[in-house]
């Protein structure tokens, strides 16, 4: 089982900033959802393509490492 300790420093930098990246990206998304628009579709789109990201991030960081260390 690996665990942060295990990982070099590389891996560790590199799944800090795709989590860093997920959490600005989600927030970003947030924000678009609670500004009101007259043209809501193309906001929305915006917000799944963004949170679309954010699941993309989230995984490839946890392919670093067990799902279980990343929890």
């Amino acid at each position: 089982m690996d665990t942060a300790d295990d990982l070099p420093d590389a891996a560790v930098e590199h799944i800090s900033q795709m989590l860093t990246l997920a959490k600005s990206k989600h927030q970003e998304a947030m924000a678009l959802l609670s500004t009101p628009d007259p043209k809501a579709l193309p906001r929305m789109r915006e917000v799944l393509r963004l949170l679309t990201e954010v699941e993309l991030l989230a995984d490839d960081a946890t392919s670093y490492v067990e799902a279980d260390v990343m929890k």
